[in-house]
Formats: C-alpha cells, structure tokens, sequence
C-alpha cells in the first residue's frame, strides 16, 4: 500500500486499485443512503463528496483520466503513477 499527498487529496494505491482518501480520517469514503451526496468516511461516517466514493483499477484504460479529476495541481504525477502501476502489473 502506498499513499500519495497531492495539494487537493491524498490518494492510496493498493492491490491495482487507486483511491481518494478523506481529508478528515485518510479513510476510503463509502456509499451512504443516510446523506445527500450519498458518500461518508468510512471511519467517522462524516458526509463527504461523492468523489471520496470513487476508486479505479490501474488496468482500467481510463484510470488516468478518472484519477486525474481528483486533482488538478499534479496531473502528470497522477499519469506516471497510473503508468508505474500499469507496468508492473
């Protein structure tokens, strides 16, 4: 498992998967019919974006794209990420 700090969210990739992570806990987010958006920290059950519910498999040709809206500030680090996973896969 490796976290990643970028100026917006804190990501984690695991198992080929990457996902944003809360800002309150670094928790994943998980889906919720208790909120508005839909989506709460798995740790404190705060409501959060719907962002926070999102995760993608590396493997997924799209994956750069998709990851690449959770932040806007370091985009080229997010495509060589997706890619380092990618070709290790």
């Amino acid at each position: 498992m490796i976290t990643h700090q970028f100026a917006e969210v804190q990501v984690i990739l695991a198992h080929g998967i990457i996902a944003p992570l809360t800002p309150c806990c670094a928790a994943s987010g998980k889906g919720s019919a208790n909120v508005e958006s839909g989506v709460v920290c798995r740790a404190c059950y705060a409501e959060m974006d719907p962002m926070f519910g999102d995760a993608t498999l590396l493997a997924d040709p799209q994956a750069a794209d998709r990851v690449g809206t959770w932040t806007t500030e370091y985009p080229d680090v997010i495509e060589a990420v997706v890619q380092t996973w990618r070709a290790a896969a």
